[in-house]
């Protein structure tokens, strides 16, 4: 019979319910279950919030007595556990009566999501050998490349048509998807038919195949054995009819091209550390074993899932809690995927790292881990604030230390990290903010030349210069506020005119010439009195005489601007943006509502 169970399912809303979902299914008696696995529809369950469809993943067995198959599924993120599961599914098959799963010829599989197990019944019904076709997978990678450009590749197999095999590939966490087809008889490559017997007598053509290093090297230049340990081995045989191997070969039963990665043994060994600390255990934080295992971990820092973080998080806790500076620096490099400086273990605060991890971990994981345009983050000085440099993708973090650091400074700290995060996540995708930037809040930015000034004030409409002017003095004049420019700083300096001709001077000196009024309301330290500046067909204009640049923004976003925390949002769009985004991503400043509706859809459609 199948049993279920009322579980617990959380929606990506936010929101957690109740559910009967299977704790172990018979589909000789239920053929409806293994239905609703080949057309995807078990455990997919509504939300009762948001009504989106929502795939619960839950541990449990699945037993077909008919095709003699147990297998033991599992959530999707506990692929660290094949080896402690694969083991658990053997001493499974002992609950089962002989007349029900008969342990002499059972194949046993563990698998890891409904997808595996959609797979592992495709291959039943083609009749396929599960563990040739994950060779298969390997030919995929190796004619397609490009698939292994990002991380958590999956690649699965959808359906056998016409002796062609039909294949799905993708990465967790992204749209792309790519479909593939491969021949059977591709399998008969990887995988050799049994060899005549000493003496010339044939083997037994029950015996199951054995790969053959020789033929597949043709094609591949690594031994398909290590694909599923265990299985391809001598010892593999006997852990496919179900008896107990030697214990020094345990079957490994998960059968998957992705055990070839050491990632799931470095998860395995975070989860056993975590679980060590969790029981009051003293683990090290220093050796060769704990560095090998941050190794390990940083270099599959993108694939790392929910329960990997909240290990880390325990571990990171428990470095705390031991006053390990450097382990704790160490930890949130293999968290985030960032180097930081050394300085951040080395001075003699106590509380940085943790303000560090903090913050960082409140942002959307895409706009740290794996953010291309961010590679460091360095801590110095005693001045306030931060910089980012697009060209090296640093963070500086100035004022020392957040040590000591207390209600408004410690935010002001915690506010000047999202802001620099902020810039980061802009570069990474910089055409597409500065769309948003200008089609949403009106911000543009023109070059010094003449021809940019021209294309700033025509911006202004008539209001640009007094009335009659003519086009050859309106590029007279744009020249004169190009030369005019001063170094960069924060003074604005004079509009200098007084070698121009007298015409050129009348045009810059009437009360009626909108450029020469939006240079001069401009003035010093531009965006601390951004409300003064000049106003022209519902923008507003100005000189960012830090950029060396002409700028003009939406009145409407001034307006916002000045309910912000800081009016440093008026400096540029950049600042602009990198303000916005430090203040929706601060989830517990009251002032976040301010974020319009529109940019809220926005950053969670584009940023996370």
């Amino acid at each position: 019979m199948s049993v279920y169970h009322p579980r617990t399912v959380r929606c990506t809303c936010g929101t957690s319910f109740k559910h009967a979902l299977l704790e172990s299914a018979n589909v000789e008696r239920t053929p409806a279950i293994r239905d609703a696995v080949l057309d995807g529809t078990l455990h997919r369950v509504h939300c009762p919030a948001c009504g989106q469809r929502v795939v619960a993943e839950v541990k449990f067995y699945f037993a077909d007595p008919k095709r003699k198959k147990l297998f033991l599924v599992n959530p999707s993120s506990e692929r660290f556990r094949s080896r402690a599961d694969s083991d658990e599914l053997q001493r499974g098959l002992k609950a089962f009566p002989a007349s029900v799963m008969d342990a002499t010829n059972a194949e046993l599989r563990v698998v890891y999501g409904l997808d595996e197990l959609r797979e592992k019944l495709i291959c039943q019904d083609a009749e396929l050998d599960d563990r040739a076709v994950e060779l298969a997978k390997l030919c995929i990678v190796r004619d397609h490349p490009f698939l292994l450009n990002h991380n958590r590749l999956a690649i699965h197999l959808t359906a056998v048509k016409e002796r062609r095999m039909h294949f799905v590939a993708g990465h967790k966490n992204r749209k792309e998807l790519f479909k593939v087809q491969l021949p059977v008889a591709l399998l008969d490559e990887l995988t050799a038919q049994p060899p005549a017997a000493p003496g010339g007598k044939p083997r037994s053509a029950k015996a199951p195949a054995r790969p053959m290093k020789q033929a597949a090297g043709r094609r591949f230049a690594f031994d398909p054995a290590k694909v599923a340990p265990g299985l391809f081995k001598a010892g593999g045989a006997a852990a496919k009819r179900g008896t107990r191997p030697a214990k020094s070969a345990a079957p490994q039963l998960w059968v998957n091209f992705r055990e070839l990665s050491d990632r799931n043994d470095a998860k395995a060994a975070l989860h056993d550390m975590a679980e060590a600390i969790r029981k009051g255990q003293a683990v090290p934080l220093t050796g060769a074993k704990f560095h090998r295992l941050l190794r390990l971990l940083s270099g599959n820092v993108n694939s790392l899932d929910n329960s990997s973080k909240q290990n880390l998080q325990v571990v990171f806790d428990y470095a705390v809690q031991q006053r390990n500076e450097r382990a704790q620096e160490l930890l949130t490099e293999v968290r985030f995927g960032v180097p930081l400086d050394d300085e951040w273990s080395r001075n003699t605060a106590k509380k940085d790292i943790p303000v560090l991890w903090r913050v960082l971990s409140q942002l959307p994981a895409s706009n740290v881990t794996g953010n291309i345009a961010l590679k460091r983050i360095d801590i110095s000085g005693t001045d306030s604030g931060g910089v980012y440099d697009p060209d090296t993708g640093y963070i500086t973090i100035f004022g020392g230390t957040a040590t000591g650091m207390a209600g408004k400074r410690l935010e002001n700290f915690e506010d000047t990290l999202r802001h620099e995060v902020g810039h980061a996540v802009h570069w990474r995708e910089k055409k597409k903010v500065d769309d948003w930037l200008k089609a949403e809040f009106g911000w543009e930015e023109f070059t010094t030349d003449t021809a940019g000034i021209l294309q700033w004030a025509s911006r202004m409409g008539a209001a640009a210069w007094p009335p009659g002017t003519s086009e050859v003095l309106k590029r007279k004049a744009a020249a004169v506020l190009a030369a005019s420019l001063p170094a960069s700083g924060w003074e604005s300096g004079p509009i200098r005119d007084d070698s121009a001709e007298m015409a050129v001077q009348d045009v810059l000196g009437s009360k009626a010439c909108g450029a020469a009024k939006a240079w001069k309301q401009s003035g010093s330290d531009w965006y601390e009195h951004c409300d003064e500046w000049f106003v022209a067909g519902g923008r507003r204009f100005f000189i960012n005489f830090w950029y060396g640049t002409f700028m003009c923004v939406n009145d409407t976003t001034i307006s916002l601007v000045g309910k912000m925390p800081s009016l440093y949002a008026a400096m540029s769009p950049a600042e602009f943006f990198a303000e916005l985004y430090a203040l929706w991503y601060d989830e517990d400043d009251p002032d976040r509502k301010l974020v319009p509706p529109a940019a809220r859809t926005w950053f969670k459609k584009n940023v996370g």
